[in-house]
């Protein structure tokens, strides 16, 4: 499977506290990436066939920021060549555990099964992840 979705990436955010019930809640920005990383993947496996994945699988996940607009025409030429990487917020650790959770129950069965993945972080003129699982 091997999908780009055109959206903004979003780190993985603490779970907070409600004070007066005390429980536990995922933080509204993080449910609605998950939920929207969930939805393009379904979408994407009716559309071509796949079927939850119930052994190991390897992800390979591309996260492209979009280059800021204040940067000038030299740097941003170099943003877009890979001369700079982008090294802000959210981390990538935080990005990638977001995008596992919001395939949980879609593209596998549980993100237990994910064994092995690779991460990369580049530029580009729009906000895109690129996804692609493999059965291994």
């Amino acid at each position: 499977m091997d999908l780009t979705i055109p959206i903004k990436a979003v780190g993985k955010e603490r779970p907070r506290f409600h004070p007066q019930f005390k429980y536990a809640y995922t933080p509204k920005k993080t449910k609605e990436f998950e939920a929207a990383i969930a939805a393009h993947f379904s979408v994407y496996m009716r559309k071509h066939g796949y079927i939850t994945e119930e052994g190991p699988v390897c992800v390979d996940m591309t996260v492209y920021n979009r280059v800021p607009a204040s940067w000038s025409k030299k740097k941003k030429q170099q943003a877009l060549s890979g001369k700079l990487r982008p090294v802000r917020t959210p981390d990538g650790d935080n990005i990638l555990k977001a995008v596992l959770d919001g395939l949980n129950g879609v593209a596998y069965v549980d993100d237990k099964q994910v064994v092995q993945f690779h991460f990369n972080r580049l530029y580009n003129d729009k906000d895109l992840i690129n996804i692609k699982i493999s059965e291994l």
